[in-house]
């Protein structure tokens, strides 16, 4: 899902971009420089304090509208300003590649891996990560590859095929992907339909199978406590 929001080709491409909008060599290192530590701070700094306090689910879903809004933006200074001598509008370009940098690595680049592993099965985690780790680089690769050409072809519309892309994925996160914010392995299997087996904490031992069951955290004095309640 990530690459397909043209982060990599945005990342890897920004000093051509630079270069585009007229700036001089030392003026795109800069840049580039600069680039990367807002990355990291607000890859750092959200993942800290917003992961568990915010929501998987909101934090994916802002930043996905984030990153349409922002590509769609940077694609129409990029438009008006590339051939232009505005200084100022050229920055209203950067700002947007900026702006890009902070809503993604704040937003879904760590928070993307984080619910793809709360959300699987145990017994299938390592299998399906390592799979979607290596869909990723490849999905990476190709759109990587074809940056160059696209830019040199369609120039800013290329950000238009990671709208679309990245248009979808907020529509299947809406609709299908549920919180998972300080919820147990249990709730969260629960949370997408899955038959759990239940203990009764009253009777040592007993398990009863097949229940369909959401997990409910109690309003009581101990929040560890949970009822089961039988579904359907």
């Amino acid at each position: 899902m990530t690459s397909l929001t043209g982060v990599n080709v945005i990342q890897y491409y920004q000093t051509i971009l630079y270069r585009s909008l007229g700036m001089s060599p030392s003026t795109i290192l800069a840049l580039a420089g600069v680039h990367g530590t807002v990355t990291f701070l607000s890859n750092v700094l959200t993942t800290r304090y917003l992961a568990d306090q915010w929501g998987r689910r909101n934090m994916i879903l802002t930043g996905l509208s984030g990153v349409i809004l922002v590509e769609i933006y940077t694609a129409v200074m990029q438009r008006r300003f590339q051939d232009s001598s505005s200084a100022t509008g050229k920055g209203f370009t950067i700002l947007g590649i900026y702006l890009f940098a902070v809503i993604y690595y704040g937003m879904l680049n760590s928070t993307t891996w984080l619910y793809g592993a709360e959300v699987l099965p145990i017994a299938l985690r390592n299998k399906i990560m390592g799979i979607a780790s290596a869909s990723h680089f490849i999905v990476n690769v190709a759109v990587t590859e074809a940056g160059p050409t696209a830019f040199a072809k369609i120039r800013e519309n290329y950000y238009y095929v990671f709208v679309c892309c990245t248009t979808f994925f907020l529509i299947m996160a809406y609709f299908f992907f549920p919180e998972t914010r300080q919820q147990t392995l249990e709730e969260i299997a629960a949370a997408f339909g899955d038959d759990i087996v239940a203990a009764d904490p009253g009777k040592p031992g007993s398990l009863t199978p097949g229940i369909k069951a959401h997990l409910v955290v109690d309003n009581g004095t101990s929040i560890d406590h949970h009822e089961i309640r039988r579904v359907g």
